[in-house]
């Protein structure tokens, strides 16, 4: 039976995350301190991640922004604008670096250009999960939003995110993502978002750029008043190159195996990408590395278990069974 489980998740693997070459926007690649932010202030106008270029609109006069920026915060516990780039879990998906969204009607529009590879196909999606701002705003209200469901709890109060895609400047499709809802019968089954789930984005079909913007049910004589903030990690896309070639030509060492806090990969072509995947073939990290004979891995937030270990260079990739302890 274990050796059925093993060969079905290979062929699982196979099957599904190695036909199409994935590139992910994990943002550790931008080399964030420790509880630290950037917020566009050196008017670049934005910053590149995986095959993506994430839009950023700092205005100098105000020493305001919107659109994208990328933190390391971890505060999950300070209402207010002053806690606007926390996410409300205190850290990443399984890292801690992760871009945070403002979408401001003051500011430009809130939007991804995908680049490389990646420009005019389909993209797979995200992980989201709401800012603490966000959050402790619709939790408690504050003094311009309402506490969601109100006094009684019985208010139809949502909060919705919706991406468009487009392709050349022609809409292709919008995916819709609730951050809160609270329009159920039943109000146990009311929430408001507090871990990273998962945003599909494959039905918007191929497309070279992503808007992003927000609506609620609490508007006010200025518009919405719930914060517009989201947090992202994973931003995934599809390379579109076809299926990637395993090849044993490269000679690899990946070093200890088993491994608790990290791994070491030492590779005699240039790494390009590091994926893990789980024994259901779900990719659950990616990393783009800049063309390194050796990288050092962290594995500290990836729960113990067996996963499949893939590194992909110039020449192809080679996978390999992880076991973390």
């Amino acid at each position: 039976m274990k050796i059925f489980t093993y060969l079905l998740a290979i062929v699982v693997l196979l099957n599904s995350a190695n036909i199409f070459g994935q590139t992910t926007s994990s943002f550790d690649d931008l080399s964030l301190p420790a509880d630290s932010f950037w917020n566009g202030a050196d008017g670049s106008g934005g910053f590149n991640s995986g095959n993506a270029f994430f839009v950023n609109d700092y205005n100098a006069s105000w020493q305001s922004w919107s659109g994208f920026s990328y933190s390391t915060k971890t505060d999950s516990i300070t209402a207010g604008y002053t806690n606007e780039f926390s996410s409300i879990t205190g850290s990443g998906y399984l890292s801690s670096a992760y871009a945070v969204a403002f979408v401001s009607s003051y500011g430009g529009p809130t939007f991804i250009g995908l680049r490389n590879l990646a420009k005019g196909k389909s993209v797979n999606g995200f992980r989201i999960c709401n800012s603490t701002y966000s959050y402790l705003s619709m939790r408690d209200g504050d003094a311009v939003a309402k506490k969601f469901g109100g006094v009684t709890g019985n208010d139809p109060d949502w909060f919705r995110l919706t991406v468009d895609g487009y392709q050349e400047g022609v809409f292709t499709d919008s995916v819709d993502f609730y951050l809160a809802d609270f329009r159920f019968s039943d109000n146990s089954q009311d929430y408001i978002l507090k871990t990273w789930e998962w945003v599909d984005l494959t039905n918007l079909g191929p497309v070279d750029s992503l808007v992003f913007r927000f609506s609620s049910s609490d508007i006010g004589s200025w518009g919405m008043n719930t914060p517009s903030y989201f947090c992202m990690d994973d931003f995934t896309t599809s390379d579109g190159v076809g299926i990637q070639q395993a090849t044993m030509d490269i000679k690899m060492a990946i070093y200890p195996n088993p491994a608790t806090d990290f791994i070491q990969i030492e590779s005699s072509d240039p790494i390009n990408q590091i994926q893990i995947f789980d024994q259901t073939g779900r990719l659950i990290r990616a990393l783009v590395i800049e063309n390194e004979l050796f990288t050092k891995v962290n594995l500290k937030e990836i729960p113990s278990g067996i996963y499949f270990l893939k590194v992909v260079t110039n020449k192809g990739y080679q996978m390999q069974k992880l076991v973390i302890e």
